[in-house]
């Protein structure tokens, strides 16, 4: 590449990463939703267990009455590499469990909810899990990646409930 062209190219990069970069937007929730093969009991025990199956990354800190306080690490995310979070968790048994965040080292929101919609017959359970993250990246695409993985990590726990709600079931048999 001659002198001129990577003077030009330099000025284009240099122009572009001074633009005044929009806020992330903060109201952005990614959901996702999963019908579990097991009643709303399994499915809510499920979630319950995983809370504490991975004492690696998470942890409950206290609890009482349906009210939780969680610290949970969060490994290899773009830009800010590992976070710590402590959130409180409350519950609705059997119906929702809201989450919100008391502190992190990086984040800067993170928030949300599970829902349980048993089905008439009682047999399933539909899931919906919603989140708000936000990593306070300010620079092109961040909420776009920040969304991203946000909809990776709710497709993976949603998985992971539904694994787990349905050994429960066959364990009940």
């Amino acid at each position: 590449m001659t002198y001129v062209r990577k003077m030009i190219l330099c000025g284009l990069v240099c122009s572009f990463a001074s633009l005044p970069v929009k806020a992330s937007n903060t109201d952005a929730v990614v959901s996702g939703s999963a019908t579990i093969n097991a009643p709303v009991r399994d499915v809510w025990e499920a979630m319950r267990t995983i809370r504490k199956n991975d004492p690696a990354h998470r942890r409950v800190l206290s609890s009482g009455g349906g009210d939780y306080v969680v610290e949970e690490k969060f490994e290899n995310i773009p830009i800010l590499g590992d976070a710590t979070c402590t959130y409180k968790e409350h519950e609705i048994p059997m119906q929702r469990l809201q989450y919100s965040m008391i502190k992190s080292d990086k984040l800067i929101a993170f928030e949300g909810e599970w829902e349980l919609t048993p089905s008439a017959d009682g047999k399933q359970t539909t899931v919906t899990l919603s989140s708000r993250t936000d990593a306070g990246i300010r620079m092109p695409f961040a909420e776009r990646i920040t969304r991203s993985r946000t909809a990776k990590a709710i497709a993976k726990k949603l998985e992971d409930v539904s694994e787990m709600a349905s050994r429960t079931k066959v364990a009940s048999k």
